[in-house]
């Protein structure tokens, strides 16, 4: 008896199946995605046209959850971090913004105001990167990993600033 239940089980199955299309299969991905997607330059002093050359720059950078469900972790479990990076040397952390949630489709952002000169002819650049603690895979709590880790990070040149100008 058991073994004709399951057969009629595995046959209405197939059949359902068989009468499904491509059109009908909902496929979710059950992952947060954090993606550090632009980095943005805006200034309210400078205007070459103008014959403004130097100012404040604030330096913008925007990072998104495009994954499905919402990220929720432990406070100070990761950070978006603003770097400077001269063009020789080290990068130097400028801001630091800790986070414990960003909901699915939703925007953070990070912002540091700083002097700028058209005429520098060797620009820092600046880098925007999602920072996590070591362990934020391993620690139990599946609402808080990233499902793409190679989106973590954009950099843009100083000469990027120029550029918008």
């Amino acid at each position: 008896m058991r073994t004709i239940k399951t057969i009629i089980f595995t046959l209405a199955a197939m059949l359902i199946l068989a009468s499904c299309n491509e059109d009908d299969v909902i496929v979710v991905d059950p992952n947060a995605d954090l993606e550090v997607v632009d980095i943005v330059f805006t200034s309210d002093d400078l205007d070459p046209d103008n014959q403004v050359f130097s100012g404040t720059v604030k330096i913008t950078g925007i990072v998104v959850n495009t994954g499905t469900t919402d990220f929720v972790s432990g406070t100070n479990q990761q950070a978006i971090v603003l770097d400077e990076v001269p063009i020789a040397g080290s990068p130097v952390e400028k801001v630091r913004l800790p986070f414990a949630r960003l909901n699915a489709g939703d925007t953070l952002r990070i912002s540091y105001d700083r002097a700028w000169s058209l005429s520098n002819e060797f620009p820092p650049s600046f880098k925007v990167s999602l920072t996590y603690d070591p362990d934020i895979f391993i620690d139990g709590n599946e609402n808080n990993d990233d499902n793409d880790l190679t989106n973590n990070s954009i950099t843009k040149t100083g000469y990027d600033i120029h550029n918008s100008f």
